[in-house]
This record gives C-alpha cells, sequence and structure tokens, in this order.
C-alpha cells in the first residue's frame, strides 16, 4: 500500500494482512505508481503519531 500518513496500528493490522506499506507517498498517483515501479520510492519510516488515539478527536494529518 503506497501512503502519505498513516499510523503504526494500521500498518500493524496490514501487515498482518500480509500487505506491506510504503510511508511517505506524495504527489499524483500516476506519478507515485510510476515512481514505485521504476524502484524510486522506499519507505521513510514515519508514522503519523496522531493516529495512535484510535481517531478519539478529528486530525487531518496533511504529509
Amino acid at each position: 500500500m503506497l501512503t502519505g500518513g498513516i499510523g503504526s496500528g494500521a500498518i500493524n493490522v496490514l501487515n498482518n494482512a500480509g500487505i506491506d506499506v510504503i510511508r511517505g507517498c506524495s504527489g499524483a498517483p500516476k506519478d507515485i505508481i510510476a515512481n514505485y515501479l521504476n524502484g524510486l520510492i522506499t519507505d521513510n519510516g514515519i508514522s503519523c503519531q496522531h493516529h495512535e488515539n484510535h481517531h478519539e478527536h478529528t486530525h487531518v494529518c496533511n504529509h
């Protein structure tokens, strides 16, 4: 899964389902996919900490 920002809880759920998560993507989806297929995108290792509270409050994570 190619994503901009995502919390570690969601990453764990996706990983447990066999889905790899690549964080830190931004830009036009077409460009992101092309860059990924060409090996130009790697996971930045940064999780959005605001998602750790299970969305108990409203927050927009603009990555």
